[in-house]
């Protein structure tokens, strides 16, 4: 897992969106941004189109949550956009303090 920790308007959307634009070019691949709403994720889109480069529209976290399992058997990975509004959501708690434990992936090892 790679995290990008930058101030908000400090370009952490433009290089997700890069990064998913490297991932979907990689053969078997369906990478899509995760972004907490509506409004992020047509302003990514917007974003990614301004910037012309290729990404699939993102998804919502309200969309993929109620995801048919089905359907979301199609996605290889997620890029989480706004990551704490999104477990804020999901655990119903606001929180000041994450820790995470970066490890690699396998293609990295």
């Amino acid at each position: 897992m790679e995290v990008i920790y930058l101030e908000r308007g400090k370009g952490k959307t433009t290089e997700l969106i890069k990064m998913c634009y490297e991932e979907n070019k990689k053969p078997n691949n369906l990478t899509y941004i995760l972004c907490f709403s509506k409004d992020n994720a047509i302003n990514t889109f917007k974003l990614s189109k301004d910037l012309k480069i290729d990404i699939p529209f993102p998804l919502t976290w309200n969309e993929f949550k109620h995801m048919k399992i089905g359907y979301s058997g199609y996605i290889e990975n997620l890029i989480i956009d706004d990551a704490e509004f999104i477990l804020e959501e999901a655990i119903g708690y606001n929180f000041n303090i994450l820790g995470l434990s970066l490890t690699k992936s396998s293609e990295e090892e």
